[in-house]
């Protein structure tokens, strides 16, 4: 898988390298994968939840995203793996790379609003909210590789193991 992961980010960047509004695009959608969108979004949904008194509801969104991060900061631990090292970086995150936090705080978080939200959703509106689900997960991961901050199958892995632990 290296030699997939090298070629994929080495042709991506270049690509980007001489369209430089891909890159713009892609910082705008990371946004959407990052704590700084998701720790208010489940705090303010969560306190919404419990003055409605749906505890139960409140705490598996507040310790579905909790141990979600937990779980992603323990799978970078045991792996261990750089970043790409690109040369004209457009972008730069700190930590390791593998599982991508983005793609797996996307899966978990907006896995877990689309569960919390699932009854109150008409049923005609049940199958395109899962798709809207699943195309910005799946944008929030393809951000990360076309900003040069992880390889495909660090946000494949994010993917994964965010969808393991959701339907956990």
């Amino acid at each position: 898988m290296t030699g997939f992961d090298n070629s994929l980010v080495t042709s991506v960047h270049d690509f980007v390298l001489s369209h430089m509004w891909v890159a713009t695009i892609a910082r705008v959608v990371t946004f959407f994968g990052s704590a700084a969108w998701f720790v208010p979004v489940i705090a303010v949904v969560a306190i919404i939840f419990a003055l409605r008194r749906d505890i139960t509801t409140a705490l598996y969104l507040l310790i579905t995203s909790l141990i979600g991060n937990w779980l992603n900061q323990f799978a970078k631990a045991i792996v261990d793996r750089d970043r790409p090292d690109l040369p004209h970086p457009v972008a730069h995150a700190s930590g390791q790379a593998f599982p991508s936090g983005h793609a797996m705080a996307a899966t978990v978080c907006f896995g877990a609003l689309l569960v919390a939200f699932w009854p109150y959703l008409a049923p005609r509106l049940r199958a395109p909210a899962v798709a809207i689900y699943a195309i910005v997960v799946l944008l929030v991961a393809t951000s990360r590789v076309v900003l040069g901050v992880h390889y495909p199958t660090d946000v494949v892995a994010g993917i994964v193991l965010g969808a393991l632990w959701l339907t956990v």
